[in-house]
């Protein structure tokens, strides 16, 4: 299932992340943001996710973007 609303993307990726399942809860997270650009969590998440993968960049821009919305 692929949920419209962010929310339900945003809990499916982490559900899929909890099961060691990441190129799915990268999707998943992608998704969520496609819904609701607002979803500070989702950016964190996905910079943890890229770091973990070393990719830095990725990683970088969704900490910045994470932390603008959080402030």
């Amino acid at each position: 299932a692929q949920p419209d609303d962010g929310v339900a993307a945003f809990n499916l990726a982490v559900a899929l992340d909890d099961q060691g399942r990441g190129e799915a809860a990268l999707a998943a997270y992608h998704q969520a943001l496609d819904a609701d650009p607002g979803l500070a969590d989702a950016h964190y998440n996905l910079a943890r996710l890229h770091e973990s993968r070393g990719e830095r960049l990725l990683a970088l821009r969704h900490l910045k973007e994470y932390r603008r919305l959080a402030s």
